[in-house]
């Protein structure tokens, strides 16, 4: 007997159920507007790629999964914070830029431990 699973459509905040299932949320185009941030060590180390390099590979992978790139920064750092990766103040302009700009996804480019996660997504409501 061939018993196959009827797969369901992946729903995320960019979509929403619908007849078929699969219609984006009305107003969209694409799949939402994006800020794409690279934090790196301002004594970075020798040999490391240049951080606009970097921010741009990360801007031009936001854009192939058809997220509208609405801003995009590299900020420079003099190190990690166990909380958020980034300062207080950095966390703070970038909440007001995504307030403004009414921004649906943060990409960052970097590895955040969950911690960092949970608090970004606190701070910045996305």
């Amino acid at each position: 007997m061939n018993r196959t699973k009827k797969k369901r459509p992946l729903q995320n905040k960019f979509t929403s159920p619908s007849a078929s299932g699969t219609e984006p949320t009305a107003g969209k185009t694409g799949a939402g507007t994006c800020l794409v941030v690279h934090a790196f060590l301002k004594r970075g180390r020798a040999g490391s790629r240049a951080p606009h390099a970097r921010l741009e590979e990360a801007v031009g992978l936001a854009r192939a999964i058809h997220l509208d790139v609405i801003h995009s920064e590299a900020l420079g750092v003099s190190g990690f914070r166990s909380s958020t990766l980034i300062g207080s103040g950095a966390v703070d302009r970038l909440k007001g830029l995504i307030a403004g700009y009414e921004i649906d996804v943060v990409v960052v480019d970097g590895t955040l431990s969950p911690i960092q996660q949970r608090n970004l997504e606190r701070a910045w409501k996305c």
